[in-house]
C-alpha cells in the first residue's frame, strides 16, 4: 500500500499538486504516511495535523 499511494503521490505532484494536508492521529499511520511522502517526494508540500480543525485553520489560512 505504501508504495502504491506513493508512486500516486509522485503522480500528483508531476500534475500539479501544491498541497497536502493529512489528519492523522495513528504513530503507525503517520510513520507509513511519511514514508509514502519519501517515497512521491512530497515531503515539503505534505502536512498532517492531528485534527480536521487544525487541518482546516491551515487550508484558510494559504488561501484555500
Amino acid at each position: 500500500m505504501v508504495d502504491v499511494i506513493g508512486k500516486h503521490l509522485k503522480w500528483c505532484r508531476e500534475n500539479g499538486m501544491i498541497l497536502s494536508v493529512n489528519v492523522i492521529d495513528n504513530p503507525i499511520t503517520l510513520a507509513q504516511l511519511k514514508r509514502m511522502f519519501i517515497m512521491g517526494g512530497t515531503e515539503d508540500i505534505s502536512k498532517v495535523f492531528n485534527s480536521v480543525e487544525e487541518a482546516d485553520r491551515h487550508l484558510k489560512k494559504s488561501g484555500f
